[in-house]
């Protein structure tokens, strides 16, 4: 449990997670609670488990019921300190939990964020998340992007009408686009003369990376580097050697924000070849920096790609190595057509995608809660 957990926080409203890992909806908490702050509200990031217990409760199955009982105990402890007065969740299963307690105990408006689409819900949570949703006990659902609310329509009128769509966005970027460079001209180490994938995210199976090696076997002009790590990465390293890619990918591991900008500023290419994301925070980073955006044709992934006034980026097939090959030839092939797409890409992120837009809906929505009380 955060520091925060332990006693001294009065919250009037709780930020709730599962607990502190780093990812996308990590950035989206630590930005919101300090954006609360700046219009004087009391807000507090709050975490069930410490990070140990939750990675050590991946892929253990059989112990959810017992995890779940016990996340339930901790948050009815908490609740009965604390007595928050808004409740903010960030996955359906902790907002039907929430909702739960804070009814049995007569207090706290809970709303729920969803961040990935029902098809990556199990069916339980589904049933107790529409449930909830029915009775009443959600002050609001907010989804990150038109698709995921989408996802959500096989619960009913009923649940659809607390939904509202919130699209996630990120810090727009004014620095030039150094692609051509290589890394070595943007200061990020030695190149190889090539041109440069760049992908980011944590590694593990959902992220498909193995068909961006098969891509680069068909691509011998390309290289590609991984910002990110994660359970995978052992079996992503043996795979690259396998293909005998070993001096052709870099695996970074977890790099510092700043860095990450740098990269994706330096890249020929930003890929990400998901099988199934939310709104990816990496896909916008990327399309902030004026990237080349080649990622896989899934519903999340469109959103952002659905452009009126010309190609953003490039949908692929997340399956076909040789569909995403033929995409590096063609953005190697002709460099200022890809530059082109990546120039309107940062625009279509600035009016569409941007970080303080997001974030000044989430906090009316607090602040509506919290007048409305």
């Amino acid at each position: 449990m955060s520091a925060a957990s332990d006693g001294g926080s009065r919250a009037r409203v709780w930020l709730l997670q599962r607990s502190d890992v780093v990812g996308g909806t990590k950035v989206l908490i630590d930005g919101l609670e300090g954006r609360l702050a700046a219009r004087g509200v009391d807000a507090s990031a709050v975490y069930l488990r410490d990070l140990r217990e939750h990675e050590d409760a991946r892929g253990a199955r059989w112990t959810r019921p017992f995890l779940a009982s016990r996340d339930f105990g901790r948050l009815l402890r908490r609740l009965r300190q604390e007595r928050p007065a808004v409740i903010v969740t960030f996955t359906p299963f902790l907002g039907a939990l929430a909702a739960l307690a804070a009814r049995f105990l007569g207090r706290s408006k809970v709303v729920s964020t969803l961040h990935t689409a029902s098809d990556r819900v199990g069916r339980g949570v589904l049933w107790f998340d529409a449930v909830v949703a029915r009775l009443g006990w959600y002050s609001g659902i907010v989804a990150c992007a038109p698709s995921v609310a989408a996802s959500y329509e096989r619960n009913g009128p009923a649940y659809m009408r607390h939904v509202t769509v919130v699209a996630n966005g990120v810090e727009p970027s004014y620095e030039p686009r150094r692609s051509g460079s290589g890394a070595s001209g943007a200061g990020l180490g030695p190149s190889s003369g090539g041109l440069v994938a760049v992908a980011v995210g944590r590694l593990t199976a959902g992220k498909n990376y193995g068909v961006l090696f098969e891509a680069l076997a068909l691509a011998p002009d390309w290289s590609l580097v991984i910002l990110g790590d994660g359970e995978g990465r052992a079996g992503l390293e043996a795979g690259a050697s396998a293909l005998g890619l070993a001096e052709r990918v870099r695996f970074l591991g977890r790099v510092p924000r700043e860095l990450v900008g740098r990269w994706l500023s330096a890249c020929d290419a930003f890929v990400q070849p998901s099988l199934h994301e939310g709104l990816s925070l990496a896909v916008l980073e990327a399309m902030a920096r004026g990237a080349p955006v080649l990622v896989s044709d899934i519903p999340a992934n469109r959103d952002p790609m659905d452009a009126p006034d010309g190609a953003v980026g490039l949908l692929l097939p997340g399956h076909d190595p040789h569909a995403w090959a033929a995409a590096l030839a063609s953005v190697a092939a002709d460099p200022a057509a890809a530059e082109a797409m990546g120039a309107r890409a940062r625009a279509r992120q600035r009016a569409e995608f941007d970080q303080e837009t997001m974030y000044g809906r989430y906090v009316d929505k607090v602040l509506e809660e919290l007048e409305t009380r």
